[in-house]
């Protein structure tokens, strides 16, 4: 328990010392200005006349100024616009049809975040692949997901195919997809495709053959610690 200082007591001549006096005004005094208990403990003022420890943080934290008006430790990865977690998918061979209108996962492309914040995640994606016409131009679409969340905040995901009679023309996307407010925790990061309408005839097919993909979390604002 902290001891809280107190104005000291006036010395006159005679003065009668016991223990209570002694403890009352060396020892308690004494107390109530040194309070650290372990290496790196910190000290600080939680009203004019009471100073509390503060334990030492662990490495790689940084000290903040509380909610409460109260110095503590945080974790610098949680602090706003700093960049909370990254995953990185650096090649990934797929070769992968997509015959259906409902879209599906693409094999492997999957990326794992582990937030300890409220962040906004930013994914990458250079896809490889093309659009299989059938008597029309479609396009090859490309979209993404945050476990069950859909992006629906970035650009406009499209790759022309070529037109009928023409070789099939086969490119690498890049694309970028972004979520906020993503709250701490695990999260599964996954692309999807699916076939587009012909209105001529079957569905026009994807394919995706390689892609590479890399997310990032950037926290958006201090998470005070429990």
């Amino acid at each position: 328990m902290p001891f809280t200082w107190h104005n000291p007591l006036t010395w006159t001549d005679p003065i009668n010392l016991n223990a209570v006096k002694m403890n009352l005004e060396l020892r308690d005094q004494l107390r109530a200005l040194w309070i650290g208990q372990s290496v790196g403990d910190m000290e600080f003022y939680s009203s004019a006349t009471l100073k509390e420890r503060l334990p030492k943080g662990q490495y790689g934290q940084v000290l903040m100024m509380g909610p409460n008006g109260f110095p503590i430790w945080a974790n610098a990865n949680n602090l706003k616009g700093a960049l909370n977690d990254e995953a990185y998918l650096p090649y990934l061979g797929v070769t992968q049809e997509f015959s259906l209108l409902t879209l599906e996962e693409v094999n492997g492309a999957i990326l794992n975040l582990n937030l300890t914040a409220t962040c906004t995640v930013f994914l990458e994606a250079l896809v490889c692949g093309c659009n299989l016409y059938d008597g029309y131009a479609h396009n090859l679409t490309v979209e993404a997901k945050i476990d069950t969340i859909k992006e629906n905040l970035g650009y406009n995901y499209v790759l022309n195919s070529s037109w009928p009679g023409s070789p099939m023309r086969m490119e690498e996307l890049s694309i970028f997809y972004r979520w906020g407010s993503v709250e701490a925790g695990s999260h599964v990061l996954k692309l999807l495709c699916a076939a587009q309408l012909n209105p001529g005839g079957p569905n026009a097919k994807n394919y995706i053959y390689t892609l590479r993909m890399r997310a990032l979390a950037f926290s958006e604002g201090f998470l005070c610690p429990d």
